[in-house]
């Protein structure tokens, strides 16, 4: 069985390009590493007992966190380039489609949270493979996505939210590729595909996710998270990352 780690990281960082400039936010800088230095430590740390590959998605400022990857000699690390936006679910997609595994999981590039990552996968397996969705719970969900209950299931939703995203989720192969056929009936699911004919970007928490009510690993209100996002944000990361990987 193989699982693959879809780090999220094409997107512009508008919200920050302000301090960040031309660097990608995987390639942030947080207390004398950068972002991605952090989420290779993070993926490190969980004790998997299925040893992942991770893939990179990258599309605004490739060359720069290709040539870094290379460079700090992250041989278990590919980064697959989207050649324009294709959105969160669009750029899984077309990765999963490019490089066909068992099962995923698809990481935001630029959170990282405290979490037996262990734990969580064998909850997948308890679930039967079905997508698994990471929640925090929250009553605020004015910056992420939000969501509620639904019997035993979660849905997004944009008032009355429980819980909030922490942009992570676990989902077989056959699972995205069924999403994906039930959304786009006309695309077929195969990278050159994808790449070429979607006419809008396709986003995780709407798209896939808000096709059918998804399966959530909950986390408490005080466990650690910190995204990077925001300039506020990637002022506070600089000690909370250390904290959450115990550094």
């Amino acid at each position: 069985m193989k699982l693959v780690v879809i780090i999220l990281a094409g997107g512009k960082g508008t919200r920050i390009k302000s301090i960040l400039l031309d660097t990608p936010k995987v390639l942030a800088p947080i207390s004398n590493k950068v972002f991605l230095d952090w989420i290779i430590l993070w993926i490190n740390s969980w004790e998997l007992s299925l040893k992942p590959e991770v893939i990179i998605s990258t599309g605004h400022g490739h060359d720069k966190v290709h040539e870094y990857s290379q460079k700090i000699r992250y041989q278990h690390i590919r980064t697959i380039r989207e050649s324009r936006s294709l959105g969160t679910f669009g750029a899984a997609a077309f990765v999963a489609a490019k490089t066909k595994a068992d099962h995923y999981l698809i990481l935001n590039g630029d959170t990282i949270f405290s979490i037996d990552m262990q734990e969580a996968f064998l909850q997948y397996q308890k679930f039967n493979y079905e997508p698994l969705l990471i929640l925090k719970r929250s009553s605020n969900c004015d910056r992420y996505g939000g969501y509620s209950q639904l019997g035993k299931k979660w849905f997004p939703t944009t008032y009355n939210c429980q819980a909030i995203s922490l942009g992570a989720c676990f989902t077989s192969y056959n699972d995205l590729k069924e999403r994906w056929n039930a959304l786009c009936p006309n695309i077929l699911f195969s990278a050159s595909t994808i790449e070429s004919n979607i006419d809008r970007e396709l986003m995780m928490d709407s798209d896939f996710i808000g096709l059918k009510p998804i399966n959530g690993y909950l986390l408490p209100e005080s466990n650690m998270f910190i995204d990077i996002g925001i300039p506020i944000s990637l002022k506070k990361a600089q000690k909370t990352i250390p904290k959450i990987l115990s550094i």
